[in-house]
């Protein structure tokens, strides 16, 4: 069992793709720690079409190859042809990336990435300035801040917790203890 950070983005429909995104892992691994949302610009692709960013933290047994193979198909459901060998060069409905997994919390696993739209993301939830995007998620939740998400399926309830980063982090903690 590890804690799991992933990179989220899209630029073809990114905010039907990347809410819809949104939506079904919180749905299979809440509580979950979600960046806001920002824009940003195209990294390593040939393209006039911004991209909208997120990144999130999430507890799971599930191994990484396991965890990438159901991303896989959520990406497929959005649209992204994974049999193209030039897709990672192409606008993208939605792309699921594996950061870093640990067995320790800490958003220090974000500093391993080397792309830019991760730091921006990161620096977002931390309340530095940035493109942020509000995207509407769960008719109506919106991830303008950096927020832990959690869920009760009896109830069918939502719950969002707007904080600062290491609040976050601590609540989402508890928040997988107690269950």
């Amino acid at each position: 069992m590890s804690w799991y950070y992933l990179s989220l983005g899209a630029n073809l429909e990114p905010e039907q793709h990347l809410g819809d995104a949104i939506e079904a892992l919180v749905e299979r691994f809440a509580p979950v720690f979600l960046s806001p949302v920002v824009r940003t610009q195209p990294c390593d692709i040939e393209t006039d079409k911004y991209f909208l960013n997120a990144v999130m933290v999430f507890w799971s047994n599930l191994s990484g190859d396991e965890l990438k193979t159901w991303f896989n198909e959520l990406e497929a459901q959005a649209g992204r042809d994974r049999s193209d060998p030039l897709k990672s060069k192409k606008d993208r409905p939605l792309d699921i990336d594996i950061l870093a997994n640990s067995e320790v919390l800490n958003l220090d696993a974000f500093q391993q990435s080397s792309e830019p739209y991760t730091r921006i993301c990161i620096e977002a939830a931390e309340g530095k300035p940035a493109a942020v995007q509000t995207l509407a998620i769960f008719e109506g939740l919106t991830s303008d801040r950096a927020t832990t998400i959690d869920t009760n399926h009896r109830g069918g309830h939502v719950f969002v917790v707007e904080n600062r980063p290491d609040r976050l982090l601590k609540r989402l903690e508890t928040a997988l203890h107690s269950k």
